[in-house]
């Protein structure tokens, strides 16, 4: 019902209706301050009351006992003081019979037997005292307790009503910053009234203890002195009676002042009735005088503690109403704002969920997203009917996107497995997307083409062909670098074919050499010392074959260390592909969603990158090895040079060592053979591959070999 009744207002309206229940709330707490400020008059009257009581009770005693102080003096027969303690019991009478009209007013039981029971204790304690005191004879010791004992009594009873008077100030105080009715300005001026009052009391409070202590002093001391300062407190206090009973104007007030000055003058005259029953009092009854005062005592500030109650229990009676009334108005105002922000926070709720599931459906966490439905009349409503129709466009555009999403995943799952011939072919609503996959197809395109090339390129090159050429001019960057770098290594593998080619001729000529000689040393060895300047002669030509032998070898190995820098080189690059593709692919992790494609690309080129570094791995494995080989090589006819040398020392001790003569000749003839292998694996070696210039080697070392065949030949003839 409170949902249908909302329903149909904006939000301004429930608003204005939050406010005026706000305000009707306020109304209705301002008819109760008329009755606090009531029962906050009642509570004053019941304080000044109270303390009356424990005041009066605090009198009796001290009266009492400062006659005791005065026991076997000249004053026991002052009538004065004997009237004096008579009033003094007279106005405790009064103000119990003030509790006990409270008790009938408040209906308090306890109260009530408090106030009987004080009573019949006070009479008890008149009765043993009247009987007493005419025996009562030396009372210095009690008296001094009784006096130490009536003026804390008079200290805390003027406290108490010091204490009193403050939080009633504060209580005016409060009630004058309030906007009050006439009356209740009325009743506030009567409490000021009422303060006034208080204060005279509290002087003839004052007044009396000075009293009590001149009167201990007179009876025990017996000066006139102190009698006459007695007669002037007497005639004060009697004359601030007298004031208050000018000020005063209810009737009750001033019968209590009248009764309150015949009880000063009882109490005048009951000191010297004191004095006289003072030794029987010290000898029979000081033991239950004390008793039943300490009694009477106990049970007023048992009747002033049960009147504080009440009033306590009247103050929280107030408190209660007022916290009630409170309630009531705070409820009501949140029943209101709990009916009309119900309807409010329905809507907006509705609203939340709305743009909840579509943002949800937007990152991918639903499927499909409803509109939005508020029933309402206010402005979510249309709020909601706007967002509906661009959830609608929304959704539509997003499904296109999610279809070129799906389609350039399919693209790049072919990438990753190595198919390039794939291409994106949705369109998407973005147009940012459909420029990003016509740059990806671009990109799919170039890339294919560059690694055909490059493929071909090392095909050739595992197939010993090193004839293959890629065009340069049409690549750029780093891809150009790239093809650049192959080109090189086809020109460099080829130039160290054609030298390993010439070398090999080389070596075979040396052997062919080697073998001449050897044949020759041992043919003529009868002749040897004509044959020392021949052979002197094949010796140097000899050396001059291993020079050049070692100058070849050190070609090799210098070709070997460029073969190694362009390695470096393509791994150089092979590196910073790498970096470019990790680039790349932490680019495309910051484009999120759009980039995951680019980032697949950027991986599979990464992997191409590695995968050359391996291969330049291996290529510098082979080429140490050669390099290495060839090192070999020249250690070994740099020996060979080494021993020739040896030799051509020892030519002229050749027919001393003839023995070791033909040792050297067969090892001659075991590297000639050894030289005469390395040329034949050399030429089998470079049988089977393609490089640049092999047809034109091959023409001149045929050459070469043809005429050093026709100089065998010749040689042999004239041999012959």
């Amino acid at each position: 019902m409170k949902t249908k009744f909302f329903d149909n207002f904006t939000i301004k309206v429930k608003i204005f209706i939050l406010v005026i229940s706000s305000m009707i709330a306020g109304v209705l707490l301002s008819f109760i301050s008329k009755k606090g400020l009531d029962d906050i008059d009642l509570e004053i009257q019941e304080i000044a009351i109270t303390v009356d009581v424990e005041r009066s009770a605090f009198r009796t005693m001290l009266s009492e006992r400062e006659l005791l102080l005065n026991t076997g003096s000249s004053t026991i027969d002052n009538a004065e003081m004997e009237k004096s303690l008579a009033d003094t019991r007279l106005h405790l009478a009064t103000v119990l019979n003030k509790l006990e009209h409270i008790a009938n007013i408040t209906e308090s039981q306890s109260l009530f037997e408090r106030v009987n029971t004080a009573r019949e204790t006070a009479k008890k304690y008149k009765d043993l005292l009247n009987e007493g005191v005419k025996v009562l004879r030396n009372l210095s010791q009690i008296s001094g307790r009784l006096d130490k004992t009536g003026s804390t009594a008079f200290r805390t009873a003027r406290d108490f009503i010091s204490n009193k008077e403050g939080l009633i100030i504060k209580l005016i105080e409060s009630l004058k910053e309030q906007n009050l009715s006439q009356e209740s300005k009325q009743q506030i001026a009567d409490i000021q009234d009422l303060m006034v009052k208080q204060k005279i009391v509290v002087s003839i409070i004052d007044m009396l203890h000075s009293l009590r202590i001149n009167e201990k002093k007179f009876m025990v001391s017996k000066s006139d002195e102190i009698f006459e300062k007695i007669k002037v407190n007497l005639e004060h206090i009697q004359a601030k009676l007298s004031t208050l009973k000018t000020i005063s104007t209810q009737q009750k007030d001033i019968e209590q002042l009248i009764v309150l000055t015949d009880a000063i003058k009882k109490y005048e005259r009951g000191i010297y009735k004191w004095v006289e029953y003072q030794e029987h009092f010290s000898k029979e009854v000081v033991p239950r005088l004390k008793e039943l005062g300490d009694q009477l005592v106990t049970e007023t500030s048992n009747a002033s503690t049960e009147a504080r109650n009440n009033i306590t229990k009247t103050q929280e009676e107030v408190l209660i109403t007022l916290i009630v009334i409170t309630l009531i108005g705070v409820l009501i105002d949140i029943i209101i704002g709990a009916m009309a922000t119900d309807s409010i926070i329905r809507s907006v709720n509705k609203f939340q969920e709305g743009l909840s599931e579509f943002f949800a459906y937007i990152d991918g966490k639903r499927r499909d997203v409803e509109p939005i439905i508020i029933t309402t009349k206010d402005e979510l409503a249309e709020m909601a009917k706007i967002i509906n129709e661009s959830i609608e466009q929304i959704k539509i555009g997003l499904e296109q996107d999610k279809a070129l999403i799906q389609d350039t995943k399919r693209v790049v799952g072919d990438i990753r497995k190595g198919i390039l011939t794939e291409r994106i072919v949705k369109v998407a609503h973005n147009q940012e997307l459909n420029d990003l996959k016509d740059y990806i197809n671009a990109m799919l395109d170039s890339l294919a083409k560059n690694i055909e090339q490059v493929t071909i390129a090392l095909q050739k090159f595992s197939e010993d062909n090193y004839q293959y050429r890629i065009d340069e001019d049409e690549y750029k960057g780093e891809i150009k670098t790239l093809i650049r770098q192959v080109n090189m290594q086809s020109k460099n593998m080829s130039k160290m074919l054609r030298n390993s080619a010439k070398n090999s001729v080389q070596l075979q000529n040396s052997s062919i050499n080697l073998s001449k000689l050897t044949d020759k040393l041992t043919d003529t060895s009868d002749v040897q010392s004509r044959g020392i300047s021949e052979m002197q002669i094949a010796i140097d030509g000899m050396n001059e074959s291993i020079e050049n032998v070692v100058e070849k070898t050190e070609n090799v190995t210098t070709q070997s260390a460029e073969i190694k820098t362009i390695m470096s080189l393509i791994g150089d690059i092979a590196e910073q592909t790498n970096l470019l593709a990790l680039n790349a692919a932490i680019e495309a992790a910051r484009a999120g969603e759009y980039g995951k494609g680019f980032a697949v690309v950027s991986e599979e080129i990464r992997k191409l990158a590695e995968k050359t570094q391996k291969s330049l791995a291996e290529i510098e494995i082979i080429v140490n090895t050669l390099s290495q080989s060839t090192v070999e090589a020249a250690e070994g006819v740099q020996l060979q040079s080494q021993k020739i040398e040896d030799i051509a020392k020892q030519i002229t001790h050749i027919r001393e060592v003839s023995d070791q003569n033909r040792n050297t000749t067969h090892d001659i003839s075991k590297v000639a053979n050894l030289l005469a292998q390395i040329s034949l694996d050399i030429d089998k070696s470079l049988a089977g591959k393609k490089y640049i210039g092999k047809d034109d080697t091959l023409k001149n070392n045929k050459k070469k070999r043809t005429r050093r065949q026709e100089e065998e030949n010749d040689y042999e003839d004239d041999d012959e």
